[in-house]
């Protein structure tokens, strides 16, 4: 089995390419980036749950989902605003990669994204 960081990496670099035009066109430097997380069973789930919040990630959703060939939880979190390029990009998917795998989890996608207005 591959590792799960290396594998977050090399879907960063291809995420990249389709976001650096849009990111580098954007008027704010900053964005939180959305993500979505992969875990096998509710215990993981619930671990890595805490363990984003620990960071002060805000938790969106935590579902069983259809995933084949089992079913798999999902969680979809939201970062503070961070700066958004390929570096700090690449940097911030290792440490999440690296953290999420620590409770068996994956991080599945990630995306710049909009903070909703209050």
């Amino acid at each position: 089995m591959r590792d799960p960081v290396e594998k977050a990496v090399k879907h960063h670099a291809y995420l990249w390419s389709a976001y650096a035009q849009v990111v580098d066109n954007s008027p704010v430097e900053s964005h939180p980036i959305a993500l979505i997380a992969r875990a096998r069973n509710e215990d993981e789930a619930q671990a890595i749950v805490a363990a984003l919040r620990k960071v002060r990630y805000e938790v969106i959703e935590v579902a069983k989902k259809w995933w084949p060939p089992a079913r798999r939880w999902r969680i979809i979190a939201l970062t503070e605003s961070m700066p958004i390029t390929r570096q700090s990009t690449e940097e911030w998917v290792r440490s999440t990669a690296t953290l999420l795998s620590q409770y068996n989890g994956v991080l599945e996608h990630w995306a710049p994204a909009e903070r909703p207005a209050a």
